[in-house]
């Protein structure tokens, strides 16, 4: 079914926002009308849509992603350090036991158990491949691979460790309350 013909204002609109520099969807956009519409009428009316006119606001907006990437990509690091640094730091547990000695009983343990460094690790590593995929958007595959290495070994060797906390844990008795 054809659509109705736009309004003498709006094909004026068209023009003049493409003399602005406009792209078709901003006018689109800006009419309430879509894309195609503006892109037929237009060509019927002889206007051009030079992109070049767009370069620019598309540089823009390309630059202000890389700049939203790059503080992403330092807040996941950050945040991967904190990870790391709870590996070691003391962590308060809390369970409900029944029986004679009913009620929630609390314990701060020196580090966090087993299975949450586990998780520790597990965030540290989502959160380091986050970060390189923030970083490898901006950076050639050389150094994303290096850095890639770096940080895989990193992963490995704290995999490792948990590894080996775990089986010391295992062997060292709780302390006493």
């Amino acid at each position: 079914m054809p659509q109705p013909p736009i309004s003498e204002e709006n094909r004026l609109a068209i023009v003049e926002l493409a003399d602005e520099g406009l792209s078709v969807r901003a006018i689109a956009r800006e009419l309430g009308l879509a894309s195609s519409t503006v892109s037929r009428y237009g060509r019927r009316m002889g206007v051009s849509f030079d992109r070049a006119a767009t370069i620019p606001a598309t540089d823009a907006r390309i630059e202000d992603a890389r700049r939203k990437r790059s503080i992403a990509a330092h807040r996941a690091i950050n945040d991967a350090l904190s990870e790391l640094d709870r590996l070691h730091q003391p962590c308060r547990v809390v369970g409900v036991v029944g029986g004679t000695n009913a009620g929630v009983h609390e314990k701060v343990l020196p580090r966090p158990p087993a299975a949450e460094r586990q998780t520790i690790v597990r965030n540290f590593n989502t959160l380091i491949s986050t970060h390189m995929t923030l970083v490898e958007a901006d950076l050639g595959s050389d150094s994303t691979d290096r850095a890639r290495s770096v940080l895989g070994d990193l992963h490995q060797k704290l995999t490792e460790l948990c590894a080996v906390d775990e089986w010391l844990g295992a062997m060292t008795p709780e302390p006493a309350e």
